[in-house]
């Protein structure tokens, strides 16, 4: 398959103002009619869905309808997943393929709505390398910038790579690494977390298959587990592609981030069979082991910690607003916080291109689940944040710059003792940042070495002739 990037776009594109401010782009994916579990159930509640159509989502309740018309497109229960892909976030890959914008896109819904499916893909697709049609958005993302790398390979030398982090109960894991603890960064990203070299699509569904393996998953009343399903998410999960690009003829170099976040699924206690608890109950819970006791205890700690967090979430977008609208910096919070709202609100700083899948029920009995789905879009629509292009550098100063990181940061962890010091605090921080800037540095120069090797061969070739 021909992939649908055009590089060119990168020179004719005109550079955007800082002030230049945007709305997210936010689609709706209406779930298909469940025959069994918590999505079949038909006993009605105050809130309903009436209806959708291409543009809107209707929901009435006793004082009448009220039309949700934030989304760019609604998807109708029959929609393909190539469909989804297409129009809620090719576009936005194509800006990230040619190294203009970094872009995060969420999935958001009540648990068991789709949005693990619409990421990623049916149990049987991830088991095939070549194009399937049940693949989600995130092997098709692959497949496409794969594509958009091999046909454009005479003009340009790329390298892309995969980390995937979990947030749960306010920690952040690294899934390819055996869920060891990681830290963020002062950019609130995830310092020193693994990455894996992704070449074709088969180191793909091996990167798909550690995630699904190590993520935090357990069954509710709504999303039950199964032989070949996990059941519901208990936590969010990033998956985060790296893609470093170079011209070969103006050695300019660019790096642009992809993160692709599968939020866990909103409920209420209620519904997912456990008696609702405070956040301070749920981590005392978690951390002093009383949540290891019974799997009820450990399900209600997970959603009331998930709940705290998307709710804080959109207190941050309110905040961004009002920063980006004065023209001020916005800082995401740094204390006091989870690792979790650090990481997304991170991505509201005017560094991203953001979109938005909000999946929803179609029962009776879940109408008070959409109906907060459907207002959760409707607040992220109102973010508003710069969509700043992404610098190209020189190749030679980049990796003259990467060696420096990389030696100071080895500097800095010698000096510092892991026991017995003041310093010793900042040991966890420095160790991290020093397999940072070496993975980093060791990035750059796997790149320059392909460059080197193909203009030689390019070279080669031309003396022959």
């Amino acid at each position: 398959m021909k992939s649908e990037f055009k590089n060119e776009r990168c020179d004719t594109k005109q550079t955007n103002s800082r002030r230049t401010l945007r709305n997210p782009s936010i689609y709706v994916r209406v779930r298909p009619t469940a025959t069994g579990g918590g999505h079949a159930d038909q006993t009605a509640v105050y809130k309903r869905l009436q209806g959708w159509n291409k543009k809107c989502v209707m929901l009435e309740d006793r004082h009448g309808v009220t039309n949700y018309d934030f989304s760019k497109e609604v998807f109708p229960p029959e929609s393909s997943q190539e469909q989804v892909f297409q129009t809620s976030i090719l576009e936005l890959l194509k800006d990230f393929g040619n190294g203009l914008h970094n872009l995060v896109f969420f999935a958001y819904g009540q648990t068991g709505t789709g949005k693990t499916h619409s990421i990623f893909g049916t149990t049987a697709a991830l088991e095939s390398t070549t194009h399937h049609t049940d693949w989600g958005i995130f092997p098709l993302a692959v497949y496409n910038l794969l594509n958009m790398m091999r046909e454009n390979q005479n003009s340009t030398t790329y390298t892309l790579e995969a980390q995937a982090v979990e947030f749960y109960m306010f920690e952040c894991f690294d899934l390819l690494n055996s869920r060891s603890v990681t830290q963020l960064n002062r950019h609130n990203k995830p310092t020193g977390a693994k990455s894996m070299a992704i070449n074709g699509m088969s180191d793909v569904m091996q990167y798909l298959k550690i995630v699904h393996a190590e993520r935090t998953a357990a069954g509710t009343r709504m999303n039950e587990k199964s032989a070949d399903h996990s059941g519901s998410s208990r936590s969010h999960c990033a998956l985060i592609l790296v893609l470093r690009q170079v011209k070969k003829d103006t050695n300019s170099y660019k790096k642009t981030v992809f993160n692709l976040v599968d939020l866990a699924g909103a409920e209420r206690p209620g519904k997912n069979g456990h008696n609702r608890q405070a956040v301070f109950e749920s981590l005392m819970a978690h951390y002093y082991g009383t949540s290891k006791s019974s799997e009820i205890s450990s399900v209600a700690s997970q959603a009331a910690v998930v709940n705290y967090e998307l709710a804080e979430l959109i207190k941050e977008v309110v905040k961004a607003t009002d920063s980006h609208k004065q023209s001020r910096t916005y800082l995401p919070p740094s204390q006091l916080c989870s690792a979790a709202i650090c990481f997304l609100a991170g991505c509201f700083n005017g560094d991203y291109l953001i979109g938005m899948l909000v999946c929803v029920s179609q029962a009776a009995s879940c109408g008070w689940e959409t109906w907060f789905s459907l207002q959760y879009g409707t607040d992220l629509s109102k973010l508003k944040a710069p969509s700043r292009v992404v610098k190209s550098h020189s190749l030679n100063a980049i990796l003259k710059r990467a060696e420096n990181d990389a030696i100071a940061a080895e500097k800095a962890l010698k000096q510092t003792p892991k026991f017995g010091a003041p310093s010793s605090k900042y040991f966890r921080h420095r160790e991290t940042q020093m397999l940072f800037t070496r993975h980093e540095n060791g990035c750059l120069k796997e790149l320059n070495a392909k460059l080197n090797q193909i203009l030689q061969t390019c070279a080669n070739m031309k003396n022959e002739t």
